[in-house]
């Protein structure tokens, strides 16, 4: 147990706990959290404070209806795992979150925490601070900090940023025999208490890297077996190299440049290359080993019928770096707006659309997509956005809802190599019409396509966490319902994140690509 704390009572020994998980387990469990060291001894709560011993004490709930909470005392000095200023500042003690959850002010708004205006926060918190003693006032749970800090602590929300995982201990409880205590499995207990922080999904999600030369590389070793097959099946066909000269040459520099066949493999091609470079007097040289030491050939014959190992090369040479850079420089370039695409008609997981985006990234300024629904004229395919952000002339931006038609596949290629960012709204559906597909769950790609296209979601700072989006490798913006003061820095955040990824896009960019983007 920890050297702050001590339990008494009855219904089981605590082995072990922070005080902001006790706290935590007590207030979750439907306890109320108002009570002193002089309340009423018939009183329901789970968190009092004891001034005159500097301690303060938590009721857990007991596993049994029958038993008594068993209660942890601990140091009004006790350090929780709780950091103030947002996760940056200094660990909350014991007695400054036992303060902040028993005011009145505080208790008050638990079934409305999520919904609570600025006003009503600022008035709790005011409270707690005339609550905290004098010599603990800079300690004292700080505005910015209230909300989450309850929300957490009552058990609506689930993980919290402030909170140090290193300093956090789960308070466990065991119920023990009269004799003896119960065998415990360590193994299987250690993976209970696991907590798993990376899966498969969440490693490929990885920001800094892309996986598409490793997934290059795989389909080019299927291709070149499915290749190396087809030779092998065809030269046991008796069929030899289709396509003369040239087309063996084509065959063999896509395997390396050299021959790699050894043993009855080996002696099937080299037996098909004399079938068609001979035709009929093919048959004088069964039984005869055409590669390595040959019996009964004349040194004349060896020569005039080497091996295709020693032949003479193909008259036509192999394409060199100078000649591939020649050919990249003769692609015709086009210069093209990028395009940022947002979520189609009114989307509820997403703040952003075809209403709002323009004064957002254009000015800083955020407006409600729902305020504007009612003026909205004429529905717009695209829309031109001017950046002038950290940038020394305005640079356009196409703004699309909805996936075009094509003429052609051409044009269609050139389209999507347009695209930069989405604004996503949690909906699969939003990606129906991309061209990047998981071919084996026969579902959009969302890792290649974040990984080409820079994702944002831009949501309510109050809401929760939007499951559907969690696997995907998005930037999540926060607005804040009642203020407008901070949606500058919002909209300069999601520049800059742009920014940083077309950077790594342009230096992995394919030098044959005829799209050149107009940043």
């Amino acid at each position: 147990m920890s050297s702050h704390s001590r339990e008494h009572g009855g219904g089981g020994d605590v082995l072990d706990g922070d005080v902001l998980s006790c706290i935590r387990l007590a207030l979750s469990s439907g306890g109320f959290p108002l009570g002193d060291a002089d309340a009423d001894a018939s009183s329901s709560s789970v968190v009092t404070v004891d001034a005159a011993s500097a301690m303060v004490s938590v009721t857990l709930p007991s596993s049994t209806s029958s038993s008594a909470g068993r209660v942890i005392t601990f140091s009004s000095e006790a350090k929780s795992a709780y950091r103030s200023e947002k996760g940056r500042g200094a660990r909350y003690s014991a007695l400054a979150l036992c303060i902040c959850m028993t005011t009145p002010e505080v208790v008050a708004l638990k079934s409305s925490m999520l919904s609570a205006t600025a006003p009503t926060l600022i008035a709790a918190s005011t409270a707690v601070r005339k609550r905290m003693p004098a010599e603990h006032a800079a300690g004292v749970v700080k505005y910015v900090d209230l909300k989450d800090l309850c929300l957490y602590l009552w058990g609506k929300n689930d993980t919290s940023e402030c909170v140090d995982p290193a300093e956090l201990k789960q308070p466990q409880t065991a119920q023990l025999a009269p004799s003896a205590a119960p065998e415990v499995d360590e193994p299987t207990a250690a993976r209970k208490r696991e907590k798993a922080l990376r899966d498969r999904n969440t490693s490929l999600c990885c920001r800094s890297k892309t996986f598409d030369r490793i997934v290059a590389l795989i389909d080019n070793a299927d291709r070149s077996k499915a290749e190396a097959a087809k030779m092998v099946q065809d030269a046991r066909n008796g069929h030899g190299h289709k396509g003369g000269a040239a087309g063996r040459h084509q065959q063999q520099a896509s395997r390396g440049g050299r021959y790699e066949w050894t043993g009855d493999v080996q002696g099937n091609v080299e037996a098909a290359y004399w079938r068609e470079a001979l035709g009929e007097e093919a048959k004088d040289l069964e039984g005869i080993q055409t590669y390595g030491q040959t019996a009964n050939v004349s040194s004349a014959a060896v020569v005039d019928l080497a091996p295709p190992s020693k032949r003479a090369r193909s008259s036509q040479p192999h394409a060199s770096s100078s000649m591939r850079y020649q050919q990249q420089a003769n692609v015709k370039k086009v210069v093209r707006r990028p395009i940022i695409f947002v979520p189609a008609g009114y989307p509820q997981g997403s703040l952003l659309n075809m209403l709002n985006i323009k004064t957002f990234l254009e000015d800083g300024k955020f407006v409600d997509w729902a305020n504007l629904v009612d003026s909205a004229t004429e529905k717009k395919e695209r829309i031109i956005v001017k950046r002038s952000y950290r940038k020394a002339k305005p640079v356009e931006y196409e703004i699309r809802d909805k996936v075009p038609q094509f003429a052609d596949a051409g044009q269609r290629a050139e389209f999507w190599e347009r695209i930069v960012a989405v604004c996503v709204s949690g909906a699969g559906w939003q990606f129906k019409d991309w061209p990047w597909k998981d071919e084996r769950k026969e579902s959009v790609d969302f890792l290649t396509t974040f990984a080409k296209v820079r994702g944002f979601q831009v949501r309510w700072r109050d809401d929760l966490p939007d499951e559907r989006t969690r696997p995907w490798d998005v930037e999540r913006l926060f607005m804040e319902k009642n203020s407008r003061h901070g949606d500058t820095s919002v909209m300069h955040r999601f520049w800059d994140v742009l920014d940083t990824h077309l950077k790594k896009r342009l230096a992995n960019k394919n030098p044959t690509s005829s799209v050149i983007l107009a940043l």
